[in-house]
């Protein structure tokens, strides 16, 4: 079987990063025999830089080629530019789609609401399904970014956007949604012919299995790993660790990242060295040995944020570290049920409150650690993807039928 993947973003696994959903499911696809052409732009979405075309990536294996997309650039993530580049990334692959033998099945990322068309309308000429994967939630995000009074008016202001997703669920042979939560969202007005949640997930393997003993007399190690935007809880998580150094309590924090507030983080890390260190942008491959040190990890997101189910809380609850985080839905379910400890999100004191009792209750930390590595099974993205995989299997053989 020949399956295209869809995607203008996400990463490579030779740019270093952790690896994308769109080399997840290539590499489950390849592994059951079938060949793989990925989509993607020749814009890198975080550095803004362009690829080379004609890409080879040696960390993939045979059976996955990369088509490199030109797509116009753009410098602010919520802008006209985007759209411009969304729309310059679809007239691209209807110039070269139109120069290849049509694949069986094409899975198309979502948010797509400004390239889906043209390729929906290659789908439809050449007869093939198209599977529409949910990877995040537009236009709701865009509902965050308005004034506080306009925000409950947020489905009738994009109501014009809502409804272009609702067609791309209605043409779509199945919905898979990366949470739960994405899929009660994208499902609520229209019903997909197949729907499936399967997991962003973690690779297991990659990271070392813990011990979890209840920490000595060391300092608790508090971790952030993670972009350092405007879409976190940064300045509570600043303010609540300036807070925790300045009254010398007895709590370590190391964060890696890079982003707007990079600044701030070194001002802070220069101030408060013996609480605070900062390790700029750290290479995927490393993070093991940074949670291998640590104790608990930060999940925090802006309030209002859609997050679910972030990567970063699979890789902490498979490196067997409690988490702290803001998340609601699954991933606030999973906290409460013994992963870590809740806090509001935009609340200083909140977070405080949520580090300090596991400064006070060591046995809790242990605890919190061992229910996070048991849960971190469920969560394994080689399992996942699998499961993506026949999905797809199924979809294509009642077509050939």
């Amino acid at each position: 079987m020949n399956v295209w993947i869809v995607n203008p973003y996400g990463t490579l696994p030779s740019e270093g990063w952790r690896e994308y959903r769109s080399a997840m499911l290539a590499r489950a696809l390849a592994a059951r025999g079938h060949t793989v052409r990925w989509w993607i732009s020749d814009i890198e979405h975080r550095s803004k830089m362009r690829r080379s075309a004609g890409v080879i990536d040696p960390l993939l294996p045979p059976g996955i080629t990369i088509e490199v997309v030109p797509a116009r650039s753009y410098r602010r993530n919520i802008s006209v530019g985007r759209v411009l580049y969304e729309r310059s990334f679809a007239t691209g692959f209807s110039r070269a789609s139109s120069t290849l033998p049509a694949p069986d099945l094409m899975v198309l990322a979502d948010p797509s609401l400004f390239f889906a068309g043209p390729i929906i309308r290659f789908a439809d000429r050449v007869g093939i399904p198209f599977v529409l994967d949910v990877l995040d939630l537009w236009p709701e995000l865009f509902a965050i970014t308005l004034p506080g009074p306009l925000r409950k008016h947020g489905p009738l202001i994009f109501g014009p956007l809502y409804q272009r997703r609702d067609r791309l669920v209605q043409q779509s042979a199945a919905v898979v949604a990366v949470t739960a939560d994405y899929m009660a969202e994208v499902t609520k007005r229209v019903q997909p012919a197949r729907s499936q949640v399967v997991y962003l997930g973690v690779d297991r393997a990659a990271l070392r299995s813990p011990r979890f003993d209840v920490y000595p007399a060391a300092p608790l190690h508090v971790v952030y790993a993670g972009t350092l935007g405007e879409a976190y809880d940064m300045p509570v998580v600043l303010a609540a660790i300036e807070h925790m150094a300045r009254s010398e309590r007895p709590v370590r924090f190391t964060l890696a990242g890079d982003g707007p507030w990079q600044a701030h983080v070194r001002t802070l890390a220069l101030q408060y060295p013996q609480h605070i260190t900062f390790l700029g942008q750290v290479p995927a491959s490393n993070l093991a040995d940074l949670y291998a040190t640590a104790h608990i990890g930060l999940a925090s997101y802006a309030p209002g944020s859609t997050v679910s189910m972030p990567v970063k809380f699979f890789d902490y609850m498979a490196a067997g570290l409690a988490t702290i985080g803001s998340m609601q839905g699954e991933a606030g379910a999973l906290l409460r049920a013994g992963a870590g400890e809740s806090y509001q999100a935009g609340s200083v004191d909140a977070l405080i409150a949520a580090i300090e009792r596991y400064v006070r209750d060591p046995a809790a930390l242990a605890q919190a650690r061992e229910f996070s590595s048991h849960a971190a099974c469920e969560f394994d993205q080689g399992t996942q993807h699998a499961r993506f995989a026949e999905l797809i299997e199924t979809i294509i053989k009642s077509v050939k039928k």
